[in-house]
Parts: C-alpha cells; sequence; structure tokens
C-alpha cells in the first residue's frame, strides 16, 4: 500500500491476528469506530478494509505520526484523521518520549527519575467532546492505546461508556499505576470478552448476545 510506513512488529501483529477477535465482535455492520493513539493508521486501515461503510475516526497526537497516518489513510474515504490526543477534559498537555519507540509516545505524567524527552504540546480532547462535535450518537468500537493516557479517558466514563458498544483498550500500568482498578470501576456491568496481558476487550450487554 503505497505510502505505509511499515514498522515490522507492529504491522506483522496487525496482520497475525492481534485485532481479530475484536473485529468479530464489532461486526456486522459498525457505523462508527474511533482509533485514539492511531500512530500511523494501521489499525484504522484494517477496520477500514473488513468494515468499509463504517466511519472512522483515527486521533494521533504525535505531528510526525499524524502526517504518515494521513497519507497512509488518504485513499480510504472513510477514514478521518486528526491531530489530537484522547483525554478526560479539552486542554493541552505535553507529548513526551519515553525512550520507548515512536509508539510509545505518551501525554500521562512521567514518574521520578524516568527518563524522557518533552516532543511538543498537543491538543486534547474527551470523548464526550469528541462526540459531541463529531455528532456520533454511539460509538460502536473504541480502541484505545494511549500509552497511561486511558487513565483519565476511563476516570470520566460514566455516560459515554452507556453508548459504547466494543472498548478495546490496552492498560499501562507500568506508566500509571492504578489504571487497572480505574478500567474495573468504568467497565462494571459490562462483559469482558478477552484479557491477554495489556490488551482487554469490554462489551455492552445486549440480551441474547452471544459472546
Amino acid at each position: 500500500m503505497s505510502g505505509i510506513k511499515f514498522s515490522g512488529n507492529r504491522l506483522r501483529t496487525c496482520l497475525l491476528g492481534e485485532f481479530e477477535r475484536a473485529l468479530e465482535l464489532a461486526g456486522p455492520v459498525p457505523r462508527c469506530i474511533v482509533d485514539a493513539g492511531g500512530y500511523i493508521g494501521l489499525v484504522a486501515i484494517l477496520f477500514a478494509k473488513r468494515f468499509p461503510s463504517a466511519r472512522i475516526i483515527c486521533l494521533e497526537p504525535s505531528s510526525d505520526n499524524f502526517r504518515v497516518a494521513a497519507r497512509n489513510c488518504a485513499c480510504f474515504p472513510n477514514i478521518s484523521v486528526f491531530h489530537v490526543a484522547l483525554g478526560g477534559k479539552r486542554g493541552t498537555a505535553v507529548l513526551r518520549d519515553r525512550q520507548t519507540g515512536e509508539w510509545g509516545f505518551t501525554i500521562a505524567p512521567v514518574a521520578a527519575g524516568e527518563e524522557y524527552d518533552e516532543l511538543e504540546m498537543v491538543g486534547v480532547i474527551s470523548v464526550r467532546e469528541l462526540m459531541s462535535e463529531h455528532n456520533i450518537e454511539s460509538i460502536d468500537v473504541l480502541k484505545l492505546d494511549v500509552e497511561g493516557g486511558e487513565f483519565e479517558v476511563l476516570n470520566d466514563a460514566t455516560d459515554w461508556l452507556k453508548v459504547c458498544k466494543l472498548l478495546i483498550v490496552e492498560l499501562h500500568e507500568r506508566i500509571r499505576p492504578g489504571v487497572t482498578a480505574v478500567y474495573e470501576r468504568a467497565t462494571k456491568g459490562r462483559i469482558e470478552v478477552h484479557a491477554d496481558g495489556e490488551k482487554r476487550l469490554s462489551v455492552l450487554p445486549v440480551r441474547g448476545a452471544d459472546y
């Protein structure tokens, strides 16, 4: 695919089934998919190819990654890419490099003694604000891979999780201690379909559904 910036392990894990269970749960015809922490657009493209009629919103805070994601996704008319971070409330934050690679940039606070580089100031938006700005009534899939920023997102999830059918989240306890407890509190009453290391799949209960 012309323009894609291949990053070996990340691309291979997408292609080798990292999201296969999520793709099954998202079907058959999701209307709105949000990819927060979109990196260079690989997962957005994966969903776009499986669900060409879905509206896909890809959010990426890094300017460099955003530019690559925008190029990679340009040939998919159902993907919109935005240079913004998902957080608990609207504002700005410092994007930091934790020395873990270009897919590991974070707006989360850095623990004392941890080495990092400050990259740039980025805009931040909450899920509810995103839904309001883009006239979204419900989210069929929210993929949340924001390197510790999920703490604030999930801590502000009392209303929007009620209209989020599938939550795909990577919990970075090593970056934000306590985030697992925040996730479990936020998703109480939902169905945990899959938990594999950092990745968790949480589904809004639907009567008669077989998970």
